[in-house]
């Protein structure tokens, strides 16, 4: 990846510092973006590089002249200009496969459909607070390119990976790698879901038997693509062997036919089962190539409060209690979420459909929720799919279905945003929909 003619797809956080880094490394760099809207804060960037872009099309002939290809994620394999170099034998890559060759020191990688976020950042919550520089990246919003550029030193990569990113790596291959968990997801993007669970799978890629895979045993799914994978297997959820599971209130380690109780989760400031077996993947990583006592994992754990957008506690009003969970994008994440609640939650949903199923929410709903407000594009597909018309009502505008919500909670209710589809129907990314959710929340009826 050096002295080479280089194209980069997409002038977006991740294709930017790609940009940059492969240009410091002795390349000639083309960035191309086909969107019309240009970004002030990447241009100033780009042009303080010294580094060639296009806005509104790609210039095939020039991306032609290129040895290789770095595509964002956002880019899928069934675009014209993805179709058009691979017919051209480009050698076509993620952003996170660029950066990885130049990395020298552990990477520990975490995929799943829900939860990668927070095992990401517990994992370089516990390695940072014993003492080791293990920067936070990839999916979770900070380029693994532009860690690269802005950390000089560091022990471990903490990166989280999406099927996305993982569609295009070719040599990637982390020390530790994590499958939090495999549900119906993207089915927008993928053509089914075997093709979506192949994609989780190719995080395991590369990895040989000096390496490690943490592995969710209670998911069929997950357990079923990790057969015949190559790296040592970690399990969490265990029924027999080593490894961590949950029980009556305790997280356990199982040492062949010893169990011992290990987190008290009374202590913890995060809730619900999904969260237990977050904090298990994440403790199961970081044991498996570093040293550290438990006394210092178990304080790191103790002390995590969590990540934005995700069951995320925003106020107590009028004795009502508001919670973001911006961040739960799919059916199975608003699953988790409604079983950690055992108050009447009013429930906002909706937003972009990813095709998915709405239908096995019905009985969970129908016993968790005190009112559904469906909201967005996908409102009225929910609705005939859910098809709980006493619980049900439609308010398509976000601002009126959060102020309904407000007006709907008596004391003790739940007032959650947990939407079970994408935001991009009004909001650039969860992250928008989240903190305006949390503005609204805020704000004087």
């Amino acid at each position: 990846m050096k002295n080479k003619k280089i194209s980069v797809l997409g002038i977006c956080r991740s294709g930017v510092y790609a940009a940059i880094l492969l240009k410091n490394k002795g390349n000639e760099i083309y960035l191309s973006d086909i969107s019309t809207k240009e970004s002030e804060e990447f241009i100033k960037l780009l042009n303080a590089h010294k580094i060639n872009y296009e806005y509104g099309c790609h210039n095939y002939e020039k991306l032609l002249e290129s040895e290789i290809i770095v595509t964002s994620p956002g880019i899928p394999e069934s675009s014209d200009i993805l179709k058009f170099l691979r017919k051209h034998n480009k050698y076509v890559i993620s952003e996170i496969e660029a950066a990885y060759r130049f990395i020298d020191k552990p990477i520990i990688a975490i995929t799943g459909s829900n939860g990668k976020t927070t095992v990401t950042t517990l994992i370089g919550k516990i390695l940072n607070d014993a003492g080791y520089i293990a920067p936070i990246c990839g999916n979770i919003g900070f380029s693994l390119s532009r860690a690269l550029l802005e950390i000089e030193k560091y022990d471990c990569i903490v990166l989280e990976v999406s099927s996305f990113q993982l569609d295009t790596i070719d040599k990637f291959r982390p020390n530790v790698s994590v499958l939090t968990n495999i549900t119906p997801n993207h089915l927008d993007r993928y053509a089914n879901f075997d093709e979506y669970k192949l994609s989780k799978k190719r995080i395991f890629k590369n990895q040989t038997a000096a390496d490690f895979a943490v592995i969710n045993a209670a998911d069929d799914n997950s357990m079923s693509i990790c057969k015949y994978i190559k790296p040592q297997k970690v399990y969490f959820n265990v029924c027999e062997g080593s490894g961590l599971f949950y029980k009556d209130k305790w997280i356990c380690k199982r040492e062949n036919n010893s169990i011992e109780k290990y987190i008290d989760v009374s202590r913890l400031k995060i809730f619900g089962e999904h969260n237990y077996e977050n904090i298990m993947s994440a403790v199961l990583a970081v044991k498996s190539i570093f040293d550290i006592d438990d006394d210092s994992i178990i304080s790191s754990v103790e002390k995590f409060e969590g990540v934005e957008h995700r069951i995320e506690f925003v106020a107590e009003i009028n004795k009502v209690k508001y919670y973001n969970d911006s961040k739960a994008t799919t059916v199975d994440a608003l699953q988790k979420s409604l079983k950690a609640f055992d108050k009447p939650v009013i429930l906002i949903a909706g937003g972009r459909d990813k095709n998915a199923d709405f239908t096995v929410l019905r009985n969970l709903i129908k016993d968790k929720v005190k009112k559904l407000i469906l909201t967005g594009e996908a409102s009225e597909k929910m609705n005939q799919q859910i098809n709980l018309e006493e619980l049900t009502i439609l308010e398509k505008d976000f601002d009126a279905a959060v102020k309904l919500s407000k007006n709907l909670a008596n004391i003790g209710d739940i007032v959650l945003l947990s939407p079970a589809c994408a935001s991009y129907d009004k909001f650039n990314n969860f992250e928008e929909r989240g903190r305006y959710f949390k503005k609204l929340v805020l704000e004087k009826l």
